[in-house]
């Protein structure tokens, strides 16, 4: 990622808290914002995966 990417994620991660383990309520729901990060980022590929992907 380039520089402009890097001020993104900055922001992201501690402009917005998204990577804090506090829980925060979401109507009616307790929930860490990294928790939340996390179950909506793609997971990354493993090394088999991305072959099998090339190969396709």
């Amino acid at each position: 990622m380039g520089d402009p990417d890097s001020e993104m994620w900055k922001f992201l991660i501690q402009g917005l808290g998204l990577m804090d383990d506090k829980p925060i309520e979401v109507k009616g729901c307790k929930i860490s914002p990294r928790d939340l990060l996390l179950k909506l980022i793609p997971r990354t590929l493993s090394p088999q995966q991305m072959i099998k992907l090339v190969k396709e």
